[in-house]
């Protein structure tokens, strides 16, 4: 699970960190940004994130400024010192509003909340393979070589579920969420899909 934490309070970001570990929650942290104008810039460069949290007094500005800048498809969980803010944080993609101190517990049940909402919105892989196996598809190539992290790993054709774009970068996902660039997976499949018109 990738995140993001935009806070500009070091010792508030240390704290969540501590939390998040005590909560058991598996997670890698991408960034930890502590302005608009940061985040804005973080957002255009960088592949979305699973889930954000982001306080809203940041050292340039409110967050919600952020929204005005670039479209940001991760859920967000809110974490501020003001609750005159929550009506408008719903406005946007938030999963909760945590009020500081935030408490382990209510951290706890906002990311159960995320990982419900998350499961409700993923696809069944399962469902995906029956759907292919009803094609006959001749891939060009057996494998085609895919980014990861800062190496690459080689993916077989036939472990490819399926394919998603996300601020212009695409993902190949398999049974291990392996991913790669549009222009790559063009490059490298030529798929050809028949059906049995007789169906």
């Amino acid at each position: 699970m990738k995140i993001v934490i935009i806070e500009d309070e070091a010792r508030a970001a240390g704290q969540l960190q501590r939390l998040l570990k005590a909560c058991d929650f598996e997670h890698e942290l991408l960034a930890v940004i502590d302005s608009v104008e940061d985040a804005v810039r973080w957002f255009q460069e960088n592949a979305t994130p699973d889930l954000v949290f982001m306080d809203i007094q940041l050292a340039d500005g409110l967050s919600f400024e952020i929204f005005q800048n670039i479209d940001i498809g991760s859920p967000i969980i809110f974490t501020t010192a003001f609750d005159k803010y929550a009506i408008q944080a719903f406005k946007v993609n938030s999963v909760d509003y945590l009020l500081k101190p935030i408490q382990e517990d209510d951290l706890k049940r906002a990311l159960d909340k995320f990982k419900k909402s998350n499961k409700s919105n993923s696809v069944d892989p399962s469902v995906l393979k029956q759907l292919l196996n009803s094609f006959q598809i001749t891939p060009k190539r057996e494998s085609i070589l895919v980014k990861e992290g800062s190496g690459f790993l080689q993916v077989k054709v036939s472990e490819l579920l399926y394919c998603y774009s996300e601020e212009s970068v695409t993902f190949g996902v398999t049974s291990a969420n392996v991913s790669s660039s549009m222009k790559r997976l063009t490059n490298c499949l030529n798929l050809w899909i028949r059906t049995d018109s007789s169906k």
